[in-house]
Formats: structure tokens, sequence, C-alpha cells
């Protein structure tokens, strides 16, 4: 963090394409976005904001990159699923507030 409103987020991405036991070709990109948030905005509401909002505006970019990247080495194209960025932070919170359960009850 650059400054207390600077924040970069990196989507990480692995694919890889399998024939049989063959793998056919591994893809991996790192996409950074760089974000400012104002100071208007609540703390409470940041950590979403970095983790669900800003990859799902990421993800377009990253998925035609992919595809561009994969097209380019002569493969058919490779579309990624869309990903419920929301989705996968409720779960990770969830799973964060369970091991902190359970630390607490040793």
């Amino acid at each position: 963090m650059a400054d207390k409103g600077t924040f970069e987020v990196v989507l990480h991405i692995s694919a890889t394409a399998k024939r049989g036991d063959t793998t056919l070709f591994i893809a991996e990109l790192q996409y950074g976005v760089v974000c400012s948030i104002s100071s208007k905005v609540p703390d409470q509401h940041i950590h979403p904001l970095l983790m669900i909002e800003t990859p799902k505006m990421a993800f377009p970019f990253v998925r035609q990159i992919l595809c561009d990247a994969v097209m380019g080495g002569g493969y058919p194209p490779l579309m990624l699923n869309p990903v419920d960025f929301e989705g996968l932070y409720i779960s990770q919170y969830k799973k964060e507030q369970t091991e902190e359960e359970n630390k607490d009850g040793e």
C-alpha cells in the first residue's frame, strides 16, 4: 500500500489443459490492479471492495488476455467460467471464523 487510499490487488490464474494423462499446456497469469479508495469509505467496507469488487471488475480483462495468449500459442480459445468472488469471500470468511472458534475452544 503506497499511501492510505492506494492498494494493489493481484489475480493469480493458472489453467492446465490435459488430454487423458498428457498435459497439452499450462497457462499462468498474474494480473495486477492498482486502485484508489476514497478516505470517505468506511474502514469496514475497504476489505470487501478490494477482495470482491476489484477482482470482479478486473476478471473480464484477465479472461481475455489468457484467451488471447492460448490462441496465440496455436490452441483453441480458453474461456474461463465466471467467478463468484462474493461467494469465495464469504466462504473464506466463514472458514476463518470456524478456525478461530476452534482455537478458542481448545
